[in-house]
């Protein structure tokens, strides 16, 4: 990882206590998982970004996020997983969380609004894409839901 963007990374966790931000697994009642297509890294993702600010709640940051990248809104159950994330650059070390809250769809009808421009479609997935970051995981957690 190159040295500006450890120190981006590590100023988000000291910042935001998240390298990443959060994201959110919000699911239909059949079973289907929304994904959002992230341009910058040509993959499938969970909608989720970073806080605005240090007053706004990780909850709060994940219903933002997902209203802004699918223009769906959900009601949130709590934490469907949280992974523990490793930065390092030459002997430079630090870690953070990804928190990733669960959320039943209350609105279905998605489409990409992003305002940061790197979200260029929403879409619902019974069988996830190849290209799904996280792919094993959030497939797990699917199989979980239609039990």
């Amino acid at each position: 990882m190159s040295r500006s963007r450890y120190r981006t990374l590590l100023t988000r966790i000291l910042e935001y206590r998240v390298p990443y931000g959060v994201q959110t697994l919000a699911y239909r009642s059949d079973g289907a998982i929304l994904l959002v297509h992230h341009d910058e890294v040509n993959q499938w993702v969970l909608p989720g970004g970073q806080p605005t600010s240090r007053q706004e709640s990780l909850k709060k940051t994940a219903k933002r996020e997902l209203q802004e990248e699918a223009d769906i809104t959900g009601e949130y159950e709590g934490l469907a997983l949280l992974f523990q994330v490793h930065i390092s650059h030459g002997q430079h070390q630090t870690q953070g969380i990804l928190p990733v809250f669960r959320a039943v769809a209350a609105s279905t009808d998605c489409h990409a609004d992003d305002p940061d421009d790197e979200i260029t479609a929403a879409k619902w997935f019974h069988s996830l894409p190849e290209n799904t970051r996280d792919r094993e995981y959030i497939q797990a957690y699917q199989q979980g839901l239609q039990k």
